[in-house]
């Protein structure tokens, strides 16, 4: 059974690779809470509660719903 991590680049791409998922995962994150605070922030003052609530959901779940709907995407 041969090993997978014989190549000379074999042992440097993994950390690299771990790296910057860890950073994209964290960078997107990061975003999807500050698009939170912001859609709060928006949405708050001169509105009633239930268009509050509304407003917010809709800011926060339209992007992820179109992300998945992205036919670029599906491929």
């Amino acid at each position: 059974m041969a090993d997978t991590n014989t190549s000379p680049k074999g042992p440097e791409i993994r950390p690299r690779r771990a790296r910057f998922r860890k950073f994209v995962t964290w960078t997107f994150l990061t975003l999807r809470v500050l698009g939170v605070i912001a859609a709060v922030d928006a949405v708050m003052p001169n509105r009633t509660a239930t268009g509050a609530v509304a407003w917010s959901l809709s800011l926060v779940t339209i992007p992820a719903v179109a992300d998945t709907l992205d036919p670029s995407k599906n491929s």
